[in-house]
């Protein structure tokens, strides 16, 4: 049996992460993608843990091989989702996470249409911007570059399965969990057991029909 793909996308500043950093220490069943990166490793980021660290011509000579699933280049560095980690854990039945951004998230529903998009939005831009100064890792250009971003953004939504407000992180884990239980269960997943029916139904009618 196949799994799921979780992707949880949103502008900078929403607080994706920390609701995917929550999502992942509760429960054992999700298994969160490592994605690879160009830019330079932050001083609370743990190589392999947070990003694969890698330097332009190692993410070029990747791309080459077809190793992504999909690739960006934002903010002037490169971020891509690999492949064949991800298919593995997608066939072993588990619940895959990617945390990445909306033009890569479309990129992976149209590689993958069962996948679940769920976008991350703030409770309001006032929060946004606060978050942004407060983890201090942008000057405040860079700051009014990200949320020119987030309007743009806000234009993929209409493309999402589904939209959760990051007001607070444990309602919206609550949320994103809810969301991936439904989606197990919607009509158009559920090919094998369908299939399982019909030769079924086949079978019983033709021991009734030759008696």
């Amino acid at each position: 049996m196949s799994g799921q793909i979780i992707v949880i996308s949103g502008s900078s500043g929403v607080g994706k992460g920390t609701v995917v950093s929550n999502l992942m220490s509760k429960n054992g069943e999700y298994w969160l993608s490592t994605s690879t990166t160009t830019r330079p490793k932050r001083p609370n980021e743990i190589e392999g843990v947070h990003y694969k660290f890698v330097d332009r011509a190692e993410f070029e000579r990747l791309i080459s091989e077809h190793h992504f699933l999909e690739w960006e280049l934002v903010y002037g560095h490169f971020y891509g989702t690999p492949g064949p980690p991800l298919e593995e854990a997608y066939r072993a039945g588990m619940k895959v996470v990617l945390e990445i951004d909306t033009k890569g998230a479309l990129t992976v529903k149209r590689k993958m249409p069962e996948s679940v998009l769920v976008f991350i939005l703030p409770p309001s831009v006032e929060d946004q911007i606060k978050r942004l100064r407060q983890r201090g890792q942008d000057d405040e250009d860079t700051i009014q570059q990200r949320m020119k971003s987030f309007f743009d953004e806000l234009e993929d939504i209409q493309y999402f399965d589904y939209a959760v407000v990051n007001d607070a992180v444990e309602d919206a884990v609550t949320r994103i969990k809810d969301i991936v239980s439904s989606d197990r269960w919607r009509a158009a997943k559920q090919d094998a057991i369908v299939g399982r029916l019909k030769n079924e139904y086949v079978r019983l009618f033709d021991e009734v029909k030759n008696g």
